[in-house]
């Protein structure tokens, strides 16, 4: 229960860290999904979804964990506020490959391509239902400015956990006698 509590604890803090690693642009460039995929990969379906509760709980009580600093419930209700809720789709659709396939290299690329796409089709329709509506925007070019520039941002940062997550969880699921 200790151990459990504290790996939660050190992955919201990287799930905020990651958030802070942001780049403005109408739907900030971020770390965040990285982090949402490693710490699915490290914990598991329930661990991803214990952290990321944990993390949008904060960041909706007023604590700064979102990109640029930002907190509050209206950033959750705001324009991007469905690409944060759209990581649960994330964590159990990466979760689920993971689960039925194996840290293997192509059922996690696959759940996490399967996941980001989940995660932009819930983002997009909240962001046209919040916020396209009044600016009169297309469904492309919503995803134009929402979806087409992350693809290979998001494709990296998969990647890169897919690696570490390969390396990584071998190491931090094992028990103390040695056996995982």
């Amino acid at each position: 229960m200790i151990r459990e509590t504290a790996e939660a604890g050190l992955c919201v803090a990287l799930l905020t860290v990651c958030s802070w690693i942001s780049f403005s642009y109408p739907v900030p460039f971020t770390m965040q999904t990285f982090a949402v995929i490693f710490i699915t990969g490290i914990l598991g379906i329930r661990g991803g979804c214990v952290v990321l509760s944990v993390y949008l709980a904060l960041g909706a009580v007023g604590l700064p964990v979102f990109s640029a600093f930002r907190s509050g419930f209206s950033a959750l209700a705001g324009p991007t506020g469905g690409y944060l809720l759209g990581f649960y789709l994330l964590v159990l659709a990466f979760g689920i490959f993971c689960e039925i396939f194996g840290r293997k290299w192509p059922s996690m690329l696959a759940g996490g391509a399967v996941g980001m796409i989940l995660c932009y089709a819930f983002g997009t329709l909240w962001y046209m239902t919040v916020y396209g509506s009044a600016q009169a925007e297309s469904l492309f070019g919503v995803l134009g400015m929402c979806v087409f520039p992350f693809l290979l941002p998001d494709a990296a940062k998969t990647i890169l956990a897919v690696f570490l997550i390969r390396k990584l969880y071998p190491i931090l699921r094992k028990d103390r006698n040695g056996k995982q």
